[in-house]
């Protein structure tokens, strides 16, 4: 059975690092020029080129431009083992992107033109998508539509998991999910949203395991049987912080698939998004799975 994942807007990234974050009417300083101008991205993406590499299955629900079949990125994906029977095209318009600006601490600055990921998708051929689902994966963007994907996959026992959503259109459906994945910015604002004071507070319902990631302070498990930090895992050099989120988030999922505790499962997602940072754009550095058992092995000792 396959996880899907839905929500996120972009297909490619174009990635700057700054010299720092600007605040409101300040200038930042880009400190080299794009890598590429563009790289292969987006969150659904991400997280399914992630666990596919790590043997578990995976497809997107996905609008896509009209810019996207017979692309680099399409034969790219294909060639990955991702499942793209959940891409729906509109001839029309073009896939999204996104700037990602990142400073020395690795903060982010996104700029996101969604394109194609802006419309929905024909939802009963989405919905049809759901009977050969085993989990999804709600990711970044929200969109209204979602929430009838959400309903649906309720019905039919589908666990679900969400990836970086702070949104407040979210929080009515954290009793639907299984899973959730958010850094501590993000985890702050829908603790706000639902109006409680800790994470732990945000289990409630089905949702029994919460993922906090702390950047490069590592990330905690959160369960209703109590908490479990998981320490950082050292890249051998830090030169693009972005999409280690996601990255974490696809060896997490793959990691549960295949039978880890969760705990095991969060120190997979530390050492897989190690090997991200190291190289420039979300999916060049991804490793494999004697990469990610070799330097477990060396870091964490199992």
């Amino acid at each position: 059975m396959t996880t899907l994942i839905a929500g996120a807007a972009v297909f490619y990234d174009i990635i700057h690092p700054v010299d720092a974050l600007p605040a409101p009417g300040r200038v930042a300083t880009i400190k080299a020029a794009p890598y590429a101008d563009r790289l292969y991205g987006g969150t659904a993406f991400n997280i399914a080129v992630t666990m596919v590499r790590l043997g578990a299955q995976a497809g997107v629900i996905h609008a896509a431009g009209a810019d996207f079949p017979g692309s680099p990125y399409e034969a790219y994906l294909r060639q990955a083992g991702v499942e793209l029977g959940g891409i729906q095209i509109r001839p029309d318009t073009a896939c999204g992107f996104a700037y990602l600006f990142y400073d020395a601490a690795g903060e982010t600055l996104c700029f996101s033109y969604p394109g194609a990921g802006a419309l929905p998708p024909d939802l009963p051929g989405t919905l049809a998508l759901l009977e050969s689902t085993s989990r999804l994966v709600i990711a970044p963007v929200f969109q209204p539509w979602m929430g009838m994907l959400i309903d649906t996959a309720r019905s039919k026992g589908i666990s679900m998991a969400a990836v970086g959503i702070p949104a407040r259109s979210l929080s009515p459906y954290l009793p639907a999910l299984d899973v959730l994945f958010a850094n501590v910015h993000e985890t702050a604002m829908l603790c706000e949203a639902v109006g409680v004071t800790h994470t732990r507070d945000l289990l409630t319902g089905g949702l029994t395991l919460i993922y906090e990631t702390h950047g490069a302070g590592g990330s905690r498990v959160i369960t209703p049987d109590g908490e479990h930090w998981i320490p950082p895992t050292q890249a051998d050099a830090v030169v693009d912080p972005t999409g280690a989120g996601d990255s974490y988030a696809g060896a997490v999922l793959a990691g549960l698939d295949q039978g880890l505790s969760p705990v095991e499962a969060g120190l997979r997602g530390s050492v897989v998004a190690s090997f991200v940072v190291e190289a420039f754009g979300c999916q060049a550095g991804l490793p494999g799975p004697e990469a990610v058992r070799a330097r477990s092995v060396e870091q964490h000792g199992e």
